[in-house]
């Protein structure tokens, strides 16, 4: 489970700096990552999702209901320089805010 004061920070600071459209809230869901360990010691976690497929892709799959490949799929294709651009941002804003005096 993400942590609800940590997430509360970051995703305030995400949708300042990235506007609404770009910075959305997603149901929870259950995921097999290791970072719960962290958690579990203690360490607030926060787990961040950064889209990676081309809007027009997206909004293709959406309108007909065909799922996406998902990260682990050997057919997973992100739209590589706006996924690493928007994925940089996200990770700078997320530590200044952190880090902020």
């Amino acid at each position: 489970m993400n942590d609800a004061e940590l997430t509360r920070r970051v995703s305030a600071a995400l949708t300042r700096e990235l506007g609404a459209e770009r910075a959305k809230e997603t149901p929870p869901e259950m995921a097999s990552e290791d970072f719960s360990e962290f958690q579990r010691a203690g360490v607030p976690v926060l787990m961040l999702r950064v889209g990676a497929v081309e809007p027009a892709k997206f909004a293709a799959a959406q309108k007909s209901g065909t799922p996406l490949p998902s990260l682990h799929s050997s057919l997973f294709a992100p739209d590589r320089e706006p996924t690493i651009k928007t994925a940089i941002a996200s990770e700078v804003i997320a530590l200044r805010e952190l880090m902020a005096k």
